[in-house]
């Protein structure tokens, strides 16, 4: 207002428009943490796929183990050395085991030891130790036929000692050896009917 003249009017100011202020931190949204979830679900899948690839690369190493071994023996006696009777080293019996149920992998094992044993100059004779309920008829034929094949080619005898159990398949590949011994308590018998 103007003071000479009371009755004058002051100039007109322009409305002021209010400016956007900045807001202090107290005002402000807090930051959003993005994925906290998915980092920790990525973590956990992350650690479980270490650990699985762990567990495949110790399998992995097992099995190598198991297949240079399994070739290893293929080259080694497939029978065990030992001294029941003092003798002459040159003067030898083998003594194959037929145990447990007759199956194809028994009967591979029991041709490689007689067809060592044959190839053997030291290896007299063997004895065929069975222990066994039996098994397949197909594997127990070929143990029966092994065994006279052993006998008829080398002339070496080959012994049959039953112990404890010596029933179906166990018998029959008893009765291609030259003479069986049995122990006094043994069960045996029962090849089968055809």
């Amino acid at each position: 207002m103007d003071m000479d003249n009371p009755m004058t009017p002051e100039p007109a100011t322009p409305p002021s428009i209010p400016t956007a202020v900045p807001m202090g931190p107290c005002f402000a949204k807090p930051p959003r943490k993005k994925g906290i979830g998915w980092k920790i679900f990525w973590g956990v899948v992350l650690a479980l796929s270490i650990l699985a690839n762990l567990v495949l690369l110790m399998s992995l190493f097992g099995m190598a183990a198991l297949i240079s071994r399994t070739s290893f023996t293929s080259t080694e006696k497939q029978f065990e050395e030992s001294v029941l009777v003092e003798g002459p080293r040159h003067q030898t019996l083998a003594v194959i085991n037929l145990e447990d149920i007759i199956d194809e992998s028994m009967s591979e094992r029991i041709r490689k030891q007689l067809e060592q044993a044959s190839e053997d100059n030291s290896v007299r004779g063997v004895i065929i130790r069975v222990v066994s309920p039996g098994g397949y008829l197909s594997p127990s034929d070929r143990i029966y036929n092994e065994i006279k094949r052993f006998r008829e080619q080398t002339g070496k005898p080959a012994v049959a000692f039953m112990q404890t159990v010596a029933a179906s398949g166990g018998y029959y590949a008893s009765v291609a050896c030259d003479k069986i011994i049995a122990e006094p308590t043994v069960i045996t018998g029962s090849i089968g009917s055809s």
